[in-house]
C-alpha cells in the first residue's frame, strides 16, 4: 500500500466511512470504496491517468500524477456531494456498433470452426500435442502438419483456449 492510499484510507475511516479495497491487477490501480450511510465515493489511486469512465451512478475521484493529489481526494471525502455522479460511458456510435457486430460474428464463426475441428481430432493427435508440451509451440507443430492456422489448432486442442502471444 502506498503512502497516498494509506493516508486516504485513514482519513476516510476518521470521517466515518467503511473502506473496502480492490486491486485491479491488470492496470495497477487501487480502488478504495468509501461508504457511509448517506453516500459512497470511490477513490482510484494509480500511477497513471484514468483510462475508463467510472460506472454509471458512481461518485469517483482519481489520484495520479496527472489528476488529483491525495490531499484533494481527502477534501472530496469531507464533501462527497461536491463530486459529480458519473453518467457512465457515452453511447456507442453506429460505426462502433457495426465493429462490435462484426467482431461478434467472427468470434462465433471461429468457435464453430474449432469445435468442428475438435470433434474430428484423433486420440493420437491429442497425445502428440501433450507429448510436445501441450502449449503454443506444440499446437504450431500440429497445425503445420494439418495445414491449418496455429490459433485454430490450439483452440481445438485445448477446448477453446485462446492462442495469445
Amino acid at each position: 500500500m502506498t503512502n497516498a492510499e494509506r493516508r486516504i484510507e485513514n482519513a476516510a475511516r476518521k470521517l466515518g466511512y467503511v473502506v473496502r479495497v480492490r486491486d485491479a491487477r491488470e492496470s495497477r490501480s487501487i480502488y478504495l470504496t468509501c461508504e457511509r450511510e448517506d453516500v459512497a465515493l470511490i477513490v482510484r489511486v494509480s500511477d497513471h491517468a484514468e483510462c475508463y469512465p467510472p460506472s454509471r451512478g458512481a461518485r469517483q475521484v482519481s489520484v495520479s500524477p496527472e489528476e488529483l493529489t491525495a490531499t484533494q481526494a481527502i477534501a472530496a471525502l469531507k464533501d462527497p456531494f461536491s463530486v459529480g455522479i458519473s453518467l457512465g460511458p457515452a453511447d456507442l456510435t453506429d460505426d462502433q456498433k457495426e465493429v462490435l457486430r462484426e467482431q461478434s460474428a467472427r468470434a462465433r464463426s471461429f468457435k464453430k470452426k474449432w469445435q468442428t475441428l475438435r470433434s474430428t481430432l484423433s486420440a493420437e493427435t491429442f497425445a502428440q500435442f501433450r507429448s510436445h508440451g501441450g502449449n503454443r509451440p506444440a499446437a504450431r507443430k500440429i497445425a503445420v502438419e494439418m495445414g491449418i492456422g496455429a490459433g485454430l489448432a490450439f483452440s481445438a486442442l485445448t477446448n477453446g483456449k485462446r492462442f495469445q502471444r
